[in-house]
């Protein structure tokens, strides 16, 4: 079956065709105006957001908490690294992701398992848009696929791309590999946030504006470019949504087979749109967490880096911990995560191969 979500429509009080045991999950008909009024995808997801907080108290509770989160900027290198301190995202930053410890739990993705308050808008056939109770960002959402499958990129990038191309510059939306950042990686699904506040992304919007980059491709119909270390590496593509997609899943298919994962390298990715194309960042991985996420006390640090991480916001759950970041902690946290020079360097030959005729 299709994963769908292409047609980059949201519609609350319908089940889009497919039910997948979602009935009576969406919000009911008449509670959000008419798409008429609100002609973009962007433009529905705040009032959306809006109304599940007003009959969810978990949600209105964990957004009020939004402004109590504390932040500070670190420069690595000259490059814009964010720290948060947001305790309410220590379930996710802890949490255990091994076969067994998810085959114990029921997931938390699934209609059956969700909150009696928190209901759904549907988009496209495939997906449901959901509001996140524990959020790192303003307008943060969850995009579950209606089936239990597990969480595979190949699967997410199709609906990466067209949501982020659908917001039109409003949300950003964001992958977690299942060994890295997913905690749910046995069911299918994309987070989005606000568009605009990451500093991965608006860098690499720079690299698009005419900033220098280190370019992989550099044609009519995409420019691809690599952003090395230190700090967290990444592979930009822009171009259309049809095109970014095909290079993406040309980068994943590149990673699967020099890191020798075919299922699922590890990765991360995050897409954005401006004026119809489609902006996305592709984040190769070493590692799940780093090395100070399982030191011994007082040396540990609880950060295990997702997407929004290594797009520059690195989230801690402790006050000590975000006490204690400074420039080389920070780039240590980078080094272990983020692929390392060999393996990079031949993924950009190879990619250029690949890519020269998109």
């Amino acid at each position: 079956m299709s994963t769908g979500g292409t047609d980059g429509g949201v519609d609350g009080g319908t089940d889009g065709g497919v039910d997948g045991g979602w009935a009576g999950r969406f919000v009911p008909r008449g509670v959000l105006p008419p798409a008429s009024n609100a002609p973009s995808l962007g433009a529905r997801l705040a009032p959306f957001m809006d109304w599940q907080a007003g009959c969810w108290p978990r949600l209105a509770a964990a957004r009020a908490g939004l402004e109590a989160v504390r932040s500070r900027e670190i420069s690595v290198d000259g490059r814009r690294v964010l720290a948060q301190f947001n305790p309410g995202r220590a379930v996710s930053t802890t949490a255990k992701v091994d076969a067994a410890s998810i085959q114990q739990r029921p997931c938390f993705l699934c209609p059956t398992n969700l909150p009696d308050e928190e209901k759904g808008l549907a988009y496209g056939r495939h997906w449901v848009l959901l509001a996140n109770p524990a959020p790192i960002l303003p307008q943060h959402f969850v995009l579950a696929h209606r089936d239990h499958r597990p969480q595979r990129a190949r699967a997410a990038i199709p609906t990466l791309v067209a949501f982020a191309a659908g917001t039109g510059g409003y949300a950003s939306c964001i992958y977690n590999g299942p060994a890295c950042g997913a905690s749910a990686p046995d069911h299918l699904h994309l987070q989005s946030v606000q568009a605009g506040l990451l500093p991965e992304e608006l860098a690499a919007w720079a690299v698009v504006d005419g900033a220098p980059a280190e370019g992989i491709v550099s044609g009519r119909r995409l420019r691809a470019w690599l952003v090395p270390g230190p700090g967290p590496v990444s592979l930009g593509f822009f171009g259309s949504p049809t095109v970014v997609q095909r290079a993406l899943n040309a980068a994943v298919d590149a990673l699967a087979m020099l890191l020798g994962e075919p299922d699922e390298p590890r990765l991360n990715l995050l897409a954005s749109g401006r004026d119809g194309q489609v902006l996305a960042l592709l984040f190769p991985r070493a590692a799940h967490r780093p090395a100070c996420y399982h030191a011994p006390e007082p040396q540990r640090r609880l950060i295990s880096p997702g997407a929004i991480d290594m797009a520059g916001l690195l989230v801690t759950v402790r006050e000590a911990d975000f006490e204690s970041l400074d420039v080389l902690l920070v780039r240590d946290i980078y080094r272990e995560t983020s692929l390392g020079t060999v393996h990079l360097v031949r993924v950009r030959d190879l990619l250029e191969r690949r890519l020269a005729h998109a």
